[in-house]
């Protein structure tokens, strides 16, 4: 505990530490193509977490970034942000500071080399919400805070002197009750919830090639209606029909 407390309160004196600077800077139109930060949407099935992708895209050298998100639901709380896997995850001084509904994502150069020109992820935001939680649509915005009288929101910096504010692009988290979204065979759970052959492909691999593959939602595989809602070769043998026999007439089922 008394470390999580310490750890706190660093990342809080390094967030109001590059704040100053940023507020020192003189404020500027964004140079070149406009710059922007783009938060994902995602779907989340109960009782899961939600994780959402944040991006951001630069057409400069960037010094520092922040970026601050809030969302509007009194039934999840922010839990963390991971750097694992985007473009500043080699930035040594990096960090978030949140609380349930907002928080403060930053990476400010050190010793290494600019954030180069480039579009790619930031990272992911986590958030949970307790079991009970009814379905619904949460909006994952930008905010304005302050922390210790220095203003938090969303900057991109080139350098001592050059600070702008980024175009944002907000998503959504959609809470639902079962990840099967309208009718079934969206095997490959992709979001334009269209069914084709990647469709099928994807239930061949996980019936008799890989059976180590977990589906991303198995209720959208009951595809021949199965009140055990066990994936087989029933419902391999149903996309097929559907697919290339009776050629999307009649529908597939709608999800249970």
């Amino acid at each position: 505990m008394k470390r999580n407390i310490l750890t706190a309160l660093a990342l809080m004196l390094i967030v109001i530490a590059i704040g100053s600077r940023i507020e020192a800077r003189v404020m500027i139109p964004d140079p070149g193509q406009p710059d922007s930060i783009m938060v994902d949407s995602v779907y989340a099935v109960l009782p899961n977490q939600a994780i959402i992708p944040v991006n951001f895209y630069n057409d400069q050298d960037l010094t520092a970034i922040e970026v601050t998100l809030r969302h509007n639901s009194t039934f999840l709380k922010i839990d963390s942000f991971s750097f694992v896997g985007g473009r500043v995850e080699q930035i040594g001084l990096k960090g978030f500071v949140e609380d349930d509904t907002s928080i403060t994502i930053f990476a400010f150069q050190a010793d290494e080399a600019p954030i180069s020109p480039g579009t790619g992820l930031l990272g992911h935001l986590y958030l949970s919400y307790p079991g009970g939680t009814p379905a619904h649509l949460v909006m994952v915005d930008s905010t304005t805070t302050f922390v210790n009288l220095v203003e938090r929101g969303n900057y991109f910096s080139t350098g001592e002197t050059s600070t702008f504010k980024p175009q944002f692009k907000y998503g959504y988290v959609d809470i639902m009750q079962t990840c099967c979204r309208g009718s079934v065979g969206n095997v490959g759970y992709e979001d334009n919830n269209l069914v084709d052959i990647g469709d099928l492909t994807q239930l061949i691999v996980y019936l008799f090639i890989d059976l180590t593959i977990k589906l991303k939602c198995e209720s959208e595989a009951n595809i021949d209606g199965s009140l055990d809602g066990v994936v087989d070769i029933g419902d391999l043998t149903a996309l097929i029909s559907y697919l290339f026999i009776t050629r999307g007439n009649p529908p597939l089922p709608l999800c249970q």
